[in-house]
């Protein structure tokens, strides 16, 4: 090996030992925080299945649902412990591989990883990982290529939660949500204005609990279900604008809580008593979109006026 070589070499470990360093701080950082929200009903299943996880009655659990709505928070405080390893960035399929091997016996949390779902290897890795045959859960490695340092196959003790806020459906993505728990996160206008009510009532750096209070009711009298983005990181992103400015506030609130456009012209028709004829009719002349991309809007429309939706697959 030559001296560049082993320079290199150095290089990778230090920035190796370094990222795990960093890694270690925030999840303990997160493991700090108070906040749990036991008490919302949305997520008492979410609850009861990753206990039931980390007490050995399951290999793991899938968690989808929209951005901001504390998934992984949530998860990192119930699976907190020695045993917990967590993944949220790019990954090759070795490098999966890798990382399973070196958390074969941990309970792994894998968030958001880019490409995973839609790439078979790393699909059949996690396959192995959560699926057990003759009591056995046995992830193996197959390549053309040798790799130095990487087990042709291991056998799995651990669990796995694996959180997204979509997730493709395919054979392939099925055959995985067929081995785990899997809890579908929609939650409905009203759920989530009492939730962001609860967390009201929770500490939130130097405000008050009567100016929080007060942030949500004016959220409320301004909110309805076309708005993009309600959810926790829109309550705290008002909160520090109220920090910011407690005379701008508003307009900087109004500016964050943005309505989807066409959303709007289909609750407002609908709020009027309209057929869905005469809904559909406003909805394209005002658009210049397709019936069907209508019914595609209406429906999503209907999901975030209705109750959430938490489910196992078996």
């Amino acid at each position: 090996m030559t001296d560049i070589q082993e320079e290199q070499r150095q290089a990778r470990e230090f920035n190796h030992a370094r990222m795990r360093e960093d890694e270690t701080k925030l999840l303990e950082e997160w493991k700090s925080q108070s906040v749990r929200l036991e008490d919302l009903p949305i997520y008492r299943m979410f609850d009861r299945y990753l206990d039931m996880q980390k007490k050995g009655y399951s290999f793991g659990t899938v968690i989808c649902g929209e951005t901001g709505l504390s998934k992984t928070f949530r998860a990192v405080g119930i699976l907190d412990g020695e045993h917990m390893a967590y993944l949220n960035t790019y990954t090759t399929p070795l490098a999966l591989y890798m990382w399973l091997y070196e958390n074969k016996d941990k309970d792994c949390i894998i968030d958001d990883v880019e490409g995973i779902w839609r790439d078979k290897q790393s699909l059949s890795y996690i396959k192995g990982f959560c699926g057990e045959v003759k009591g056995t859960r046995l992830v193996q490695y197959h390549s053309t290529k040798s790799a130095e340092g990487v087990p042709s196959c291991f056998q799995a003790t651990g669990t796995m939660t694996l959180i997204y806020n979509e997730i493709p459906s395919n054979v392939h993505v099925d055959a995985v949500l067929s081995r785990l728990n899997y809890v579908d996160m929609n939650l409905s206008f009203a759920e989530r204005v009492a939730t962001i009510n609860k967390i009201a009532q929770e500490p939130y750096k130097d405000l008050t609990v009567e100016e929080r209070i007060m942030i949500v009711k004016y959220i409320e009298s301004v909110a309805n279900p076309t708005i993009r983005n309600l959810n926790f990181r829109t309550l705290f992103r008002i909160f520090e604008c109220f920090r910011y400015d407690k005379v701008a506030w508003k307009e900087m609130a109004d500016d964050i809580l943005k309505a989807d456009e066409e959303l709007s012209i289909i609750h407002e028709a609908m709020s009027r008593g309209l057929s869905t004829a005469e809904v559909c009719r406003i909805y394209q002349g005002e658009t210049g979109n397709s019936r069907r991309q209508f019914f595609y809007k209406k429906k999503e429309l209907v999901k975030r006026m209705s109750s959430a939706n938490v489910q196992r697959k078996m």
